[in-house]
């Protein structure tokens, strides 16, 4: 999702977004969209935005990766 999309769904202008985007990452010490989108993915950015993971807790996500190790054995 884009700047321009992002504006649009919050009904804000396009400079407003883009000013708070580069806001976050400057806070973040994030120099480029790629670092960006690399936190995000992460387990601190998944964390700190409260966003679900694939596998859940890291209980969860330990049970979940040693499955798919056995079924591959």
């Amino acid at each position: 999702m884009g700047i321009n999309q992002i504006a649009s769904l919050l009904k804000k202008s396009n400079k407003t977004i883009s000013a708070q985007k580069n806001s976050a990452m400057r806070r973040l010490a994030i120099h480029s969209n790629a670092e960006m989108y690399a936190w995000i993915n992460s387990a601190q950015g998944a964390r700190e935005l409260n966003l679900p993971s694939v596998y859940g807790d890291a209980a969860e996500w330990n049970t979940a990766e040693l499955r798919r190790e056995m079924s591959h054995s």
